[in-house]
């Protein structure tokens, strides 16, 4: 009987440790893709904000020079104000689902994504 007592005391000690490994290697899993996540957000904000400047600074130029041309400057903002605004509603009925669909896709392919 005290062999079988030292086995099944092995087995547990053994299933015990198997089970904090197992534990520890969920946690580096979702450190890891808790890390992608944050890493990929920061990247994409960053390249956004350039993307953004780049355009206002687009949209300064442009709104002065179609002013100068019209000898008017506020009118210059008020014209590309206006083609931003039809622009966006285009966008926004055009391709507002499809781009649901596709952030959607995109966030639940980094959730379940396997390593």
């Amino acid at each position: 009987m005290e062999g079988k007592d030292n086995v099944l005391e092995s087995l547990i000690e053994s299933a015990e440790e198997f089970g904090k490994t197992s534990l520890e290697l969920l946690k580096y899993k979702a450190l890891d893709k808790a890390t992608f996540a944050v890493s990929s957000i920061v990247l994409n904000v960053t390249v956004f904000l350039i993307a953004i400047l780049f355009v206002i600074m687009l949209s300064i130029g442009a709104s002065l020079w179609i002013g100068e041309a019209l000898d008017r400057v506020f009118l210059g903002f008020f014209i590309v104000s206006a083609f931003y605004a039809l622009c966006a509603l285009a966008f926004y009925f055009l391709f507002g689902p499809s781009i649901k669909r596709l952030v959607s896709g995109i966030i639940l392919k980094q959730i379940f994504k396997e390593n």
